[in-house]
């Protein structure tokens, strides 16, 4: 049971490429419900960066977010916003994990003011009961989880590694107006595999240690939005009827105000689908390394050999 000072935040935990954005979207589809994309890069990808909001403008130039930036400095002493980078990256980050379990600091009372500053703005702004965060970060995680005056409810979002593999294997060229914030180079499937593998291990302990979480894969969610909008009910304490009877008539997803995250979000809408490009684009070679460096979590999240069998073919 929430209590009425706490504000309703839904986390969106995972690894790169996961499908995060979309499903950040999607919930902010709902009208209860805003979708901010990953406010944890708020400094780095967000004011004074000159990088793209969802809705087309500059994050700068957005008139929700300088809205949601006055009402956010108005209602503090402060911060600044090189100030509140510096806490977040004392806070926020995995090494800062031990942080959490002891006496609260000066420093993180006001990482805990500031923060939940922002996220009322950002509510007050919106006119939305729930704020929707896909920062995805572990340590930003068990930050705002450790945050009085927030009601935190983890999504642990999982792909399928040779989809995640696949995509992280492109290298892209710097398109602000597509939503690339930088240069992305090719990374090797083993690093992508290997990297995959620790940090979902690190999200399941963390989801299993706590009380408000799931994890969720994302192909499930794609062939079957309905019954994962029925469990996220469940899970999240928030009714997604509205949700539920949007996508019995229309399965696109609009974007409005996502701060960062996939270049998706530019797209203006999108409509969801099973995504095999893998399947034709990795060699059998690499589609066996994946697996090998992914096992045995691979098998234990339900994923199979080939997308044939397992979960790709409920699509």
């Amino acid at each position: 049971m929430r209590e009425k000072s706490e504000i309703p935040l839904t986390y969106i935990l995972g690894s790169g490429r996961s499908g995060s954005t979309i499903l950040d979207a999607t919930l902010g589809n709902h009208p209860s419900v805003v979708s901010v994309g990953e406010l944890g890069n708020a400094v780095v990808s967000g004011w004074g960066s000159n990088q793209p909001c969802a809705c087309g403008e500059s994050v700068d130039d957005c008139e929700w977010w300088a809205a949601v930036k006055e009402k956010w400095f108005a209602g503090l002493e402060g911060p600044t916003l090189e100030e509140y980078y510096q806490l977040q990256t004392k806070f926020e980050r995995i090494r800062s994990i031990p942080k959490h379990f002891g006496a609260r600091d000066e420093a993180f009372v006001r990482y805990e003011s500031y923060t939940v500053g922002l996220f009322e703005a950002i509510r007050d702004v919106s006119g939305a009961s729930v704020v929707v965060d896909s920062s995805k970060g572990l340590g930003r995680a068990v930050a705002l989880a450790s945050t009085r005056g927030l009601d935190v409810r983890i999504i642990h979002l999982v792909r399928d590694p040779r989809g995640v593999c696949n995509s992280m294997a492109k290298a892209l060229k710097k398109n602000l107006g597509a939503g690339v914030q930088d240069d992305l180079s090719a990374v090797p499937v083993w690093r992508t595999a290997f990297e995959w593998f620790v940090y979902n291990l690190l999200c399941l302990l963390a989801v299993a240690k706590g009380s408000r979480g799931l994890t969720l894969r994302y192909e499930e969610f794609v062939a079957s939005p309905v019954e994962v909008l029925r469990r996220l009910e469940r899970e999240l304490g928030e009714s997604m009827e509205a949700l539920v009877q949007k996508f019995r008539n229309d399965s696109s997803i609009s974007f409005c105000h996502q701060m960062a995250g996939n270049r998706v979000r530019m797209t203006g809408n999108v409509l969801l689908k099973m995504d095999r490009s893998w399947a034709h684009q990795l060699s059998l070679r690499q589609r066996i390394l994946i697996i090998l460096l992914t096992s045995p979590l691979f098998f234990f999240l339900g994923y199979r050999w080939g997308p044939g069998h397992g979960i790709e073919d409920s699509a």
